[in-house]
């Protein structure tokens, strides 16, 4: 008989909160890890278009809410961007600049730090987490494949691990475990999965820590 199992969802991730989500398409990598092409990134109310040749963008970063174009961002030399926020109120544009610590300050054209609810709604922009292609369910699928060929039942395990910024699932470890015998193949199956599509915050792919309960049955 064939094991079953859950996955409890959403993942927990430490950005800024708990989003549902859909992968929209497999973005291209190269074999030397640059990504390629033309890449799109979504949440159930955000998404990300870019282009990229050689790990760099090519013309602007179109941020859309409701498939309504939002913000626009083009990156620039020293780590700085342009960008253009499109709201009911009317469009603003100006400058944000990543500083020592890897924070983004945002300026006007005139290199004045803008004000408070153009602060917030830049940062509420383009804010994404991790998706397996094809949705969470075509991940349950690919480990369900995996643990039925182990034949393990009643045992449980809580798996950590980071999607890094290329999408490749990354540092698995079992945070618990009912039969740490079957520790190794858990993370086996974790670091042979599929690539991923990254996370993406303030203009930027980034490292995401997840974790996933598995209650095999």
């Amino acid at each position: 008989m064939k094991n079953t199992f859950s996955l409890t969802t959403p993942l927990t991730c430490l950005l800024i909160a708990f989003f549902s989500f859909t992968a929209m398409s497999q973005n291209e990598i190269d074999s030397i890890g640059n990504k390629q092409g033309e890449w799109i990134l979504s949440n159930k109310n955000f998404s990300l278009k870019a282009t990229f040749k050689d790990n760099k963008t090519v013309g602007p970063m179109r941020f859309y809410e409701n498939e309504k174009l939002v913000l626009e961002a083009t990156e620039g030399p020293d780590k700085t961007y342009t960008w253009k926020l499109y709201t009911n109120e009317g469009n603003k544009e100006g400058i944000a600049k990543n500083n020592e610590e890897g924070l983004f300050r945002y300026y006007d054209l005139q290199s004045n730090e803008i004000d408070s609810t153009t602060l917030i709604k830049l940062n509420s922009i383009g804010e994404i987490l991790p998706t397996y292609n094809g949705g969470i369910n075509q991940f349950h699928i690919y480990i369900a494949q995996n643990i039925d060929s182990l034949n393990i039942k009643n045992e449980k395990f809580k798996v950590d691990f980071v999607i890094n910024q290329n999408g490749k699932v990354t540092d698995v470890k079992i945070a618990s475990s009912t039969n740490p015998n079957l520790n190794d193949r858990i993370i086996h199956f974790f670091e042979n999965s599929p690539r991923w599509n990254p996370g993406f915050q303030r203009f930027r792919f980034v490292k995401v820590k997840m974790s996933i309960p598995l209650n095999l049955q």
